[in-house]
């Protein structure tokens, strides 16, 4: 290396973090609220129609179920704790919940707004900015269930900014201890070795083993705590049984979600939610692109690798890698079991992913092209603003629990799901845009779905009545007397009452003689 590059790297190397403006921090928790108030406006919390289990604390009976082995290596238990703490709180619960997320990803901004400033990645604040709004973001911070994500995030970020102390002792001390509890409670955790061994690499232009002397505690704590969560965790498996009904075995193909992840994290600007999956997917072009020109650029970065930028791109690239493999190896659901793709998965990888860009922009603008600065900084500007206003309209179309739910009638039209919440809602509530064809539409396709349910057969048939559809009421009635469920008296005697209004004779005789068996 010539004087002059030695030189740019001494001073690289040697350069110390920039002092951090306070009001920066304000900045950064605004903005989160602004971007996410919408979402606190909802009532809609821990629900019964969905039959996935996104976590445990609604079957728990107490706090004290959280350290029984089959609840604390299944699941995150600190967020656990927090479910409970929040329960006692004298406000809304769904607020509260909700609260709570905003101010924990505003948190984990803030952390990772100074790891980066620690790190001397360029543009540390625009970066931090873009991850606040993403409208990715929105899914963890709304549906209940996804309080891990941040959680573990707070930790992971928490104990790289104190690894990477160069002057404390006692912070490097307290950062193994966090690597301790992140690994114990979330397999992601892997990434704090990870990201600590692909720093040192990034720092050192010759790879030397001495180099790395500081994160081998880390990574010996964190795999073998990893191991031992995770088997313990399989044991704890044959006690306690997930509820997760009519969950489909098959996981979409590793390269499409790798690939629809990609494409969710650099253009989130279509549907969001637990985005609905192909039937059948094909391997194409659309989907090996984002593939093959991520490994395109991550391998032809290795020519270069005698040189800061390079290193500094495949230590991001090599963190996103990592973490998108994480999700493209998970299956996720929507409520019903039917595979999807689901945003929460990707919360953390965002960071690496817009730290890519910003940082190496941001670095190319102000050290190469100082003259288009303010560009930079407006078009950035600009795309943030972008951000605010889709996280906003996210949270908007589902801020309500009639809009929420008919915000997944529309993107799971064949769902069962958020049909039979709109059709309870308008059981309760004043039909407003609806009628009751619409409602009798609602029964009808979840009646003949699912033929065992019962109770809105009933509603189907009253509806029927009051509609004047008396065959159609009588067609129902007779499938529901003819189910094996055992019937109230009160739902016989209303039967009968209608087959002798519409003068089936016969079928109300069977009905009462049915209900004289029942009271004898």
């Amino acid at each position: 290396m010539n004087s002059i590059k030695d030189k740019k790297w001494t001073h690289w190397e040697r350069r110390r973090s920039k002092k951090i403006n306070s009001f920066n921090f304000i900045y950064i928790i605004a903005l989160c609220f602004i971007a996410y108030f919408p979402i606190l406006q909802s009532d809609l919390l821990w629900n019964n129609y969905d039959q996935i289990t996104r976590s445990v604390y609604p079957e728990l009976e107490s706090w004290k179920s959280i350290f029984s082995p089959s609840i604390f290596w299944n699941e995150n238990p600190l967020a656990l704790i927090s479910y409970f703490l929040e329960s006692v709180l004298p406000f809304n619960d769904a607020f509260t919940h909700r609260l709570l997320n905003i101010l924990l990803h505003s948190g984990a901004t803030i952390l990772l707004y100074r790891l980066l400033n620690r790190l001397h990645i360029s543009g540390a604040f625009i970066t931090s900015l873009f991850f606040a709004v993403h409208p990715v973001v929105v899914q963890t911070l709304f549906w209940p269930g996804y309080r891990s994500s941040l959680i573990i995030l707070c930790l992971i970020l928490s104990c790289l900014f104190l690894a990477l102390d160069r002057k404390e002792e006692k912070a490097r001390k307290t950062a193994l201890a966090l690597s301790v509890i992140a690994a114990l409670v979330h397999p992601i955790a892997i990434i704090i070795p990870l990201c600590l061994f692909l720093n040192a690499f990034a720092k050192n232009k010759k790879f030397k083993l001495a180099n790395f002397n500081k994160v081998i505690p880390y990574t010996i704590t964190v795999f073998l705590l990893i191991i031992l969560a995770e088997t313990f965790e399989n044991n704890a498996v044959q006690e306690f049984s997930q509820v997760s009904t009519s969950v489909q075995e098959v996981r979409p193909h590793f390269l499409y979600q790798f690939s629809e992840y990609i494409k969710l994290i650099y253009l989130p600007f279509g549907t969001s939610f637990f985005i609905p999956v192909e039937s059948n997917i094909e391997i194409n072009a659309s989907i090996l692109f984002p593939v093959l020109l991520f490994a395109a650029i991550y391998l032809s970065l290795f020519i270069s690798i005698s040189t800061i930028w390079a290193r500094l791109l495949i230590m991001g690239m090599s963190v996103l890698l990592t973490l998108l493999i994480y999700a493209s190896w998970q299956k996720s659901s929507f409520l019903d079991g039917s595979l999807a793709l689901d945003e929460s998965l990707i919360y953390i990888a965002l960071i690496p992913a817009i730290t890519l860009v910003t940082g190496t922009i941001n670095a190319f603008v102000v050290r190469k092209i100082p003259k288009l600065s303010i560009v930079w900084f407006s078009f950035a500007g600009l795309l943030i603003l972008v951000s605010i206003g889709t996280s906003i309209s996210r949270g908007m179309q589902i801020n309500g629990t009639l809009k929420m739910w008919e915000f997944f009638n529309a993107n799971w039209s064949q769902s069962i799901i958020p049909k039979q919440a709109i059709s309870d809602y308008l059981m309760n509530n004043p039909y407003g845009k609806y009628d009751i064809d619409d409602h009798i539409s609602f029964l009808e396709f979840i009646t003949e779905r699912d033929g065992e349910d019962i109770e809105r057969k009933i509603q189907l048939a009253r509806l029927y009545v009051k509609d004047k559809q008396n065959t159609n009421a009588s067609k129902t009635y007779e499938s529901i007397v003819d189910t094996n469920e055992t019937l109230d008296k009160a739902i016989l005697e209303e039967v009968a009452n209608h087959f002798e209004v519409q003068g089936l004779y016969r079928e109300a005789r069977i009905i009462r003689n049915r209900l004289n068996e029942m009271a004898q």
